[in-house]
C-alpha cells in the first residue's frame, strides 16, 4: 500500500474511495439462490458516487502519469470514467433482471422470427472467446 502512495492506516478509506468511484464494484454471487429461482448475482455498490480522478490521484502509479502528462492523464481518466459508467449500468441490469427469463424471451422471439421466414443474424464480440460459443449455442437452440 505504501508503494501505491497511501499509508496502511488509510487502506479502508482508500478501498471505500475505490468502491464509491466505481473503480472497484462490490458484488456477491451465490449459485444456491438460482436453485430457488432467485437471482444469484447481488450488486452491493449501487451507483457511482465518488470522484474517480481524486481516487486515481492518490495512487502513485496514476499520479505519475498525471504529473508527467496532465492532458493525456485527463483523456485516460475520461475514457475510464465512461467505461466504468457502462460497466456499472451492466451490473445494475444483472442485479435486477431475471436473466434466464430474459434469455427465454429472446429465444422465443428469435424462434418466432425464424418461423415467419425472417433472416436472423447473430453478431458477437468478445475478449475471451466466450461470446462466440454463446452465439453458436443460441443458434443451436433456434435450429
Amino acid at each position: 500500500c505504501i508503494s501505491q502512495g497511501f499509508p496502511m492506516a488509510e487502506s479502508i478509506q482508500h478501498c471505500q474511495m475505490a468502491v464509491d468511484s466505481g473503480y472497484w464494484p462490490l458484488y456477491r454471487y451465490n449459485p444456491e439462490l438460482a436453485a430457488h429461482g432467485n437471482n444469484p448475482f447481488q450488486l452491493d455498490s449501487r451507483k457511482i458516487k465518488g470522484d474517480l480522478f481524486k481516487f486515481l490521484a492518490k495512487e502513485n502509479r496514476f499520479a505519475a502519469v498525471m504529473r508527467r502528462d496532465p492532458k493525456h492523464a485527463e483523456e485516460l481518466d475520461n475514457k475510464l470514467q465512461e467505461n466504468l459508467v457502462q460497466k456499472n449500468h451492466l451490473l445494475q441490469v444483472l442485479n435486477k433482471e431475471d436473466l434466464e427469463g430474459q434469455f427465454s424471451k429472446l429465444v422465443e422471439g428469435l424462434s418466432d422470427a425464424k418461423s415467419s421466414g425472417d433472416s436472423i443474424t447473430v453478431l458477437y464480440g468478445s475478449e475471451s472467446g466466450n461470446a462466440e460459443e454463446q452465439a453458436k449455442n443460441l443458434m443451436q437452440d433456434l435450429i
